[in-house]
């Protein structure tokens, strides 16, 4: 043991029903949670610890997202083109439309906000060669606004 671990405090932690393990950090909870309509695992950030209305969110977010799909692929592509306009003179990028940008872009992150906020985080996929891109999606009272394109 260091000589200043013992003033650390431990991590705060809980198991919550919906979102499993979550660890308190920076101010907000967060873990791994599956998320059916990808079938993946995403990282999941609450923003208080975890109560019946960040479940219901979550639980109504799963069930509108294909819904909210069209919604998002054109925020995506609204963040991603001005990009490929100015990257398009270094090289042919494979993304050129709202639905290839759909197919090369994988949900990496949910954040809730209570009462209705939810920020989606989505990077390209391996294929793409831009592994660090960050985007973000605002979804708020289940209407999508753009966010940011960041790396």
């Amino acid at each position: 043991m260091g000589l200043f671990d013992r003033f650390r405090k431990p991590a705060q932690t809980c198991l919550d029903p919906t979102f499993g393990s979550l660890v308190r950090a920076h101010g907000s909870w967060g873990g791994s949670v599956r998320f059916p309509p990808t079938g993946g695992d995403v990282q999941v950030l609450l923003d208080a610890a975890p109560t019946d209305g960040h479940r219901t969110l979550f639980t109504d977010l799963v069930q509108r997202y294909s819904s909210l799909k069209p919604a998002i692929a054109d925020a995506l592509f609204t963040l991603w083109e001005p990009h490929l306009r100015e990257l398009r003179r270094q090289r042919e990028w494979i993304v050129s439309t709202p639905g290839e940008i759909e197919e090369h872009t994988r949900l990496d992150c949910i954040e809730l906000g209570l009462p209705s906020s939810i920020v989606l985080g989505y990077g390209f996929t391996a294929d793409v060669g831009w592994d660090d891109a960050m985007f973000s999606i605002k979804v708020i009272d289940w209407h999508v606004r753009p966010g940011s394109l960041d790396d």
